[in-house]
């Protein structure tokens, strides 16, 4: 059986990590209190960017509002 992560905070910080453990292939939700960041990921994505062009990427990772 595989853990399950979950980020509570998924701005800058918790984000950036939980979305790159997801493109890993780690089994992580991430978890906000703003109802608009949630949204936009559920419906676009979580984008991730690097210094290089190939560490840019979008992830489907899920997520939930906090309340």
């Amino acid at each position: 059986m595989r853990p399950r992560i979950a980020f509570v905070g998924a701005g800058a910080v918790g984000g950036y990590l939980g979305g790159h453990l997801a493109r890993l292939g780690h089994d992580v939700t991430l978890i906000d209190a703003w109802p608009a960041h949630v949204e936009a990921i559920r419906a676009q994505g979580l984008k991730l960017t690097g210094i290089e062009e190939s560490q840019n990427v979008t992830v489907q990772v899920p997520a939930l509002h906090l309340f």
